[in-house]
């Protein structure tokens, strides 16, 4: 069974089955097929839930996922944002974060770690570009010097 950890205490009982998912799916950018593999159901279950006002419309196992789910989305959203593609990056000796949230144990530490991870790698990813696009600057200025012409800008 699934240790509760309710730091901020549990996710509202009067939260409705759309505020839950509308919660998740904004914390991580989610797809509609992302939101259907992170609980295991088909995309059309996916649409009924994210307009659907009554819990108990909803399978007890599901509720507790998306529970427990709504609680890491907003203790994740508290950290930050990180951009949609995030979700599917390869980390080394890591699952993606797409894996962590559709694995049927929750692991919340390991989920919010992953942020810090994810965080680090988008840094180089910016570092990098920066990088390629000094350095393709320099190629064109380089070639507007050769030809005579002043480099566009």
């Amino acid at each position: 069974m699934t240790e509760r950890n309710f730091e901020n205490g549990p996710p509202s009982q009067s939260s409705s089955p759309a505020d839950m998912i509308s919660i998740i799916r904004r914390a991580w950018s989610l797809s509609a097929d992302q939101l259907a593999r992170v609980f295991g159901v088909e995309k059309t279950t996916c649409y009924a839930w994210s307009v659907l006002k009554e819990r108990e419309h909803v399978r007890p196992d599901k509720l507790d996922r998306m529970e427990r789910l709504t609680q890491i989305a907003q203790r994740w959203a508290m950290r930050g944002h990180l951009p949609g593609g995030a979700l599917t990056w390869a980390l080394p000796d890591r699952p993606t974060l797409l894996d962590l949230l559709s694995s049927p144990d929750l692991d919340e530490t390991a989920i919010l770690d992953c942020f810090d991870r994810l965080a680090a790698v988008e840094g180089d990813i910016l570092k990098e570009r920066g990088k390629q696009t000094r350095e393709l600057a320099a190629v064109i200025g380089a070639a507007a010097a050769a030809s005579g012409r002043r480099p566009p800008g």
